[in-house]
């Protein structure tokens, strides 16, 4: 569920695709791995059973990789998504999250109700428990299918 976060890189993750990180930030909907690749937010799906070999074998081709070449990429990488405005937006996030966390701590203070980070045992931020839900993982489902359907079109491509 990629909008329950102080900060949220989601515009950047979805290239900026603002529509869709909307959607889904408004939704608070789970992301299933079909969509999740196509939105750009993973890169392939794999089924539990090869998830560990091929996390090992990814590591591994990593790890015979230049570390000053990996250095540079992920520099370059993390500039690009600076010079379009991450940095800027990671601040500004951060300070709205604090703000509301503050107001949220003063009025559940001043009624004499929990003040633990996150709303302790009053959580109402994130509605994980209703997330998997039929009604809530309608419009996750929708997209899944959707996902699908474009990576079988661009298979046989």
């Amino acid at each position: 569920m990629p909008g329950l976060l102080e900060y949220n890189s989601l515009p950047w993750d979805t290239g900026l695709h603002v529509r869709r990180a909307k959607e889904l930030l408004f939704l608070q909907r789970f992301v299933l791995p079909h969509e999740a690749v196509s939105l750009g937010l993973g890169s392939r799906v794999v089924s539990v059973e090869s998830l560990d070999s091929e996390l090992l074998r990814l590591a591994a081709a990593m790890a015979r990789s230049d570390p000053f070449y990996l250095r540079m990429a992920k520099r370059m990488c993390n500039s690009a998504c600076d010079y379009a405005g991450q940095a800027a937006h990671a601040k500004s996030s951060l300070s709205d999250w604090t703000a509301y966390r503050w107001d949220w701590v003063q009025k559940n203070e001043s009624r004499g109700g929990l003040t633990a980070d996150h709303g302790g045992k009053s959580k109402t931020l994130a509605p994980v428990a209703q997330a998997s839900q039929a009604e809530s993982m309608y419009f996750s489902n929708i997209a899944e299918a959707r996902a699908r359907a474009q990576a079988q079109v661009q298979a046989k491509l």
